[in-house]
């Protein structure tokens, strides 16, 4: 991806260039106008070291060439006739351009660039000479980046990646860009990879992913060009994508690396709460969650909607289960909470009376039983006793109330 965007301000600035001096030079100055438009776009401006059409520089002797740090056009030959390693210590990028340009190697030495270096064809990217051996096509004519035996003239083997053929055959070096359709999730949540890779035809590889503590859906494979991660934590991490290559020899070696960048929203712990229950005189139930983080929105029906108050007062008797959602859109695992079925309220008492005798000065109130448990007052609600009936009572009225298990008290009898 980077090598692309290289590019594309590459050629972005000759097309500025190019309007620039088509507003401030009319047809009549045409000569000029080309003139200056072909010295600003030759990218001896835009480039740290230019090797321009019928220019033959060889870096061993140039200083400004071998010490150069950043963008090199060739659009002439670079020339290798002895071992060259330049100096940079950032990656170079190397751009060989039209019908001519090339790098050639007249000898059989090492031309090493940095670790990261990449070469790219530009304008006829199929037909350059590219990389050329001068003389015997020698597995002594090398290409190194980095640590790497990238390419030779002839060789492919354990020691070297890469023939000089098959370099040109691909337009410059291998690429791998890395991407990913999911830059943003929930922490708990897999982000989707993809990596597409530019390889010479026949090449064995792999592709390797790397985080500080993700976990990998497939990785050191082919088929990892399509993957998951999980287990990031929350914040931004920085997945490492890189292409491991090997066109004939045991050595896989890696050839070139590409990042992702994947932001993990904190996702709110499982909600705490708590349930009001019906009432005897209230038929529904509430439950109210303590909030976590100022904004975060509640759902008491499983995700399907979200309210912003934490509280859902006139629920019926049932399971719910309460979800939490952060500002940034991401659910908690959601909490099960039962509000019970309202408490049953006895009806009116059936009693009866057994009236002082001539021998018993006082009476009896015996309650009809209802449902087991349910505990009787014969003073109005005053007091309870477990017994459905009351006696030693004197003369006079008496209002007789029932109690459910549940707390509820049935209207008054009056005997």
């Amino acid at each position: 991806m980077k090598k692309v965007i290289s590019l594309l301000v590459h050629r972005l600035s000759q097309a500025l260039l190019e309007m620039i001096f088509r507003t401030f030079y009319n047809n009549s100055k045409r000569v000029l106008l080309v003139a200056l438009i072909t010295f600003c776009c030759s990218n001896n401006l835009l480039a740290d070291y230019t090797i321009n059409a019928g220019v033959t520089a060889n870096p061993a002797t140039i200083p400004a060439l071998l010490n150069a740090s950043g963008t090199i056009n060739i659009y002439g030959t670079m020339a290798i006739n002895s071992n060259v390693t330049f100096t940079s210590a950032s990656p170079l990028t190397i751009y060989i351009y039209g019908n001519n340009g090339q790098i050639i190697w007249n000898s059989n030495n090492t031309l090493a660039l940095p670790a990261g270096s990449t070469i790219t064809y530009v304008n006829n990217p199929s037909a350059p000479p590219g990389l050329v051996f001068g003389g015997p096509q020698s597995a002594s004519k090398i290409l190194q980046i980095g640590s790497i035996k990238y390419a030779a003239a002839n060789d492919n083997s354990s020691n070297v990646v890469f023939s000089f053929d098959q370099i040109n055959s691909i337009g410059g070096t291998a690429t791998i860009d890395a991407s990913t359709g999911t830059p943003s999730v929930c922490y708990g949540s897999p982000a989707s990879l993809s990596a597409n890779e530019k390889l010479p035809a026949g090449t064995n590889y792999y592709i390797q992913w790397a985080s500080v503590s993700g976990s990998f859906s497939d990785n050191n494979t082919v088929s990892a060009s399509t993957a998951t991660v999980n287990g990031i934590p929350a914040g931004q991490d920085t997945i490492y994508c890189t292409l491991y290559a090997n066109s004939g020899g045991s050595n896989y070696f890696p050839i070139g690396t590409d990042t992702v960048f994947i932001t993990v929203k904190s996702t709110p712990v499982a909600p705490t709460a708590s349930v009001t229950q019906p009432t005897c005189s209230t038929a529904t139930g509430t439950i109210t969650v303590t909030v976590q983080t100022a904004g975060e929105t509640y759902s008491f029906d499983n995700g399907a909607t979200f309210q912003a108050s934490n509280s859902k007062s006139g629920l019926a008797a049932g399971s719910y289960n309460v979800i939490i959602k952060s500002t940034g859109g991401c659910n908690s695992s959601a909490t099960a909470k039962t509000v019970n079925a309202q408490p049953a309220t006895p009806t009116a008492p059936v009693t009866s009376v057994t009236q002082p005798t001539c021998a018993v000065a006082t009476g009896t109130i015996t309650v009809t039983v209802q449902t087991a448990g349910e505990t009787y007052s014969f003073d109005n609600g005053a007091t309870f006793q477990a017994s459905n009936s009351k006696s030693g009572l004197a003369a006079g009225s008496y209002n007789v109330i029932i109690k459910s298990t549940g707390g509820c008290n049935s209207s008054a009898t009056a005997k």
